[in-house]
């Protein structure tokens, strides 16, 4: 779907463009594709470091959440083993 978006897109912009500089189909065609490249890149280099840094805090998170639970339950298994639970 998005193909068909682009191209329809593409296509009204190289024609319009070609209005003005007759015969250059090609050199209009291949800016297109470059500045698209330039834009999808530009967009990476802008969220990438953005979204590796979230994902560092989650599994940071995650990382000390079961450090937390697996210390409860391994106080909880001790105390059941030991008496100390109070039973």
């Amino acid at each position: 779907m998005g193909t068909v978006v682009l191209s329809v897109i593409g296509n009204s912009v190289v024609s319009w463009a070609e209005d003005y500089l007759p015969g250059r189909r090609r050199l209009l065609v291949a800016t297109m594709y470059v500045v698209i490249l330039a834009a999808l890149i530009g967009v990476g280099v802008m969220y990438i470091p953005r979204l590796t840094q979230e994902g560092a805090k989650l599994i940071a998170r995650i990382q000390v959440k079961y450090v937390l639970l697996y210390s409860y339950h391994l106080i909880s298994k001790t105390k059941r083993c030991t008496g100390l639970d109070g039973h």
